[in-house]
C-alpha cells in the first residue's frame, strides 16, 4: 500500500502515457481511476488550446498570448488534479469515515469539472479567432474538455452519498447542479 501512497502524492503525472494506462487498467490498485484520468483528458485539451493560442501568437494576434496563458495555467491546474484526485481516494479508502477524507474525494472532481468548463470556454474564444486546419484540434479540445466535465461530475454525483452531513452534502449538490449549468 505505500507505493500507492507515494504515487498518489504526485508522481502519476510523471508516469509515461503507457505505464498511466495500464495503471488505469490494472486491479491491483484503486487509483488512478475516473477522476484522474478526466484531469488528464481536461489537461490535454487544455495542452491544445495552448497550441491553437501560439499558432495565434505567430500570426500575430493581438490578444492571443493571454489566451495561451490561460490555457497554460489551465493545463498546470488540471494535471495537479490527476495526483489530487488520487490523493483524495487514497485518502479516502484509508478511512472512509474521516469528514474531510470524504470531503475531499467528494470536491476534486467538482474542481476538475469547473476547470474543464473553463476550458470549454476559452476553445470558444480560441475558436472565434483561429483559421486553417488547427480550427480542428480547437474543436478536439472543446469536445475533450466536454466529456472530461461531464465525466468528474458523474464522479462526484456518486460520491454524494458518502457525504454523512446533509448541509455539506446539499452544498455538493448546489455545486453539482450549477456546474451542469
Amino acid at each position: 500500500m505505500a507505493e500507492v501512497t507515494n504515487e498518489a502524492e504526485g508522481r502519476l503525472v510523471s508516469l509515461t502515457v503507457s505505464e498511466f494506462v495500464a495503471r488505469v487498467a490494472s486491479t491491483a490498485e484503486a487509483v488512478p481511476a475516473g477522476g484522474s484520468v478526466s484531469a488528464l483528458v481536461g489537461a490535454s485539451s487544455a495542452a491544445l488550446l495552448a497550441l491553437a493560442a501560439g499558432v495565434l501568437v505567430h500570426r500575430g494576434v493581438a490578444d492571443a498570448e493571454g489566451l495561451r496563458t490561460r490555457a497554460e495555467a489551465l493545463q498546470t491546474r488540471l494535471l495537479a488534479m490527476v495526483d489530487a484526485d488520487a490523493t483524495a481516494y487514497h485518502a479516502f479508502l484509508e478511512d472512509k469515515r474521516a469528514p474531510n477524507a470524504i470531503m475531499r474525494m467528494a470536491d476534486v472532481p467538482l474542481e476538475i469539472a469547473a476547470a474543464c468548463g473553463e476550458a470549454q470556454a476559452l476553445a470558444d474564444e480560441v475558436a472565434e479567432r483561429i483559421t486553417g486546419s488547427i480550427g480542428a484540434d480547437v474543436r478536439a479540445a472543446h469536445r475533450m474538455a466536454q466529456a472530461a466535465h461531464d465525466a468528474a461530475l458523474e464522479l462526484a454525483e456518486a460520491n454524494l452519498p458518502y457525504v454523512r452531513d446533509e448541509l455539506q452534502r446539499d452544498q455538493l449538490r448546489g455545486r453539482l447542479a450549477d456546474l451542469r449549468g
